[in-house]
Parts: structure tokens; sequence; C-alpha cells
């Protein structure tokens, strides 16, 4: 099948204007297979409709969204130029790591959690059991390797 024609087999287009989404894979990006190689579906979109990428830059979305695979929302940058950008557009801080403490959506105790581990005196044992997490994890929450924000 023509790449182009499968390219449109997976993508929901709206207006010029408008983000297009791609409904293939997701990671979260798109993810587009080529001649069974895997790619960022905004990234072939940027081949297709623009042309080669020069090796060493990265393809941006200046709508932030990532399924997006409209190349009016795409542009070329180096990584430098990406992390510019998410700094700018307050997707990335630079004073916190996304993922710290309850902002990890894989977090499995709160901060007030965290309080009570430390505060506590009884054993990793019996604390592991009662927060569901393993006595090594206890004491890294005690001795502030983890959860070191709290």
């Amino acid at each position: 099948m023509h790449l182009l024609k499968k390219f449109w087999k997976f993508v929901d287009k709206q207006d010029r204007s408008e983000c297009w989404i791609w409904k293939g894979g997701k990671n979260p990006y798109g993810k587009a297979s080529v001649n069974g190689k895997h790619m960022g579906a905004h990234r072939l979109s940027y081949q297709l409709f623009k042309g080669i990428i020069p090796i060493g830059m990265q393809v941006l979305h200046r709508c932030d969204n990532k399924p997006c695979v409209n190349p009016d929302h795409l542009f070329l940058g180096t990584a430098k130029d990406n992390l510019e950008d998410a700094i700018s557009k307050n997707r990335l801080n630079v004073h916190q790591s996304k993922n710290e403490g309850e902002k990890n959506g894989r977090r499995k105790i709160t901060e007030d959690d965290v309080r009570s581990i430390r505060q506590s005196s009884e054993s990793t044992t019996v604390l592991a059991k009662k927060y569901g997490l393993e006595r090594h994890q206890i004491r890294l929450v005690q001795r502030r390797v983890r959860w070191s924000h709290i």
C-alpha cells in the first residue's frame, strides 16, 4: 500500500488549522510503522509533507498535542530547542521533577503517609505491610532517599 494512503488511514483529519489526531498506536506520541521500522507518527508526517529530517534534529509540536500529525503544527529543532520550548510553555518544571512525589502516577503512598512513616516507631516490616510497600522501600523513605522533597 502506498505510504501516504496508509498514513491517511490512521489520521483524523480536521481543518488545516486544527490538530490532526493519529488514531493508530500511541506512546503517548503517535506510533507508525514503515517497512517494519517503528517511528513517531509526527516524524512520519513531517517527512511526508515537509521533507527529510536532518540527523540530530527533532520534530517539535507548536500545538503541544503529542498525537497531532498536522504538518502545519510541526517544526524542526535541536534537543536544546525542544527543552527550551517545553520550559517556555510551562510543560517542564526545571526545579521539580514532574514525576516527583504525589505527581508520580505510579506512587503508592501520599505525602501524609511519608510523614507518618518517618514519625513512626513501628518496624519496617509492620510499616511495609501497612502501606503496601517492601521493607527496603520503607527504609528509603525513612532515610530521605525517596520523597526527599518532604
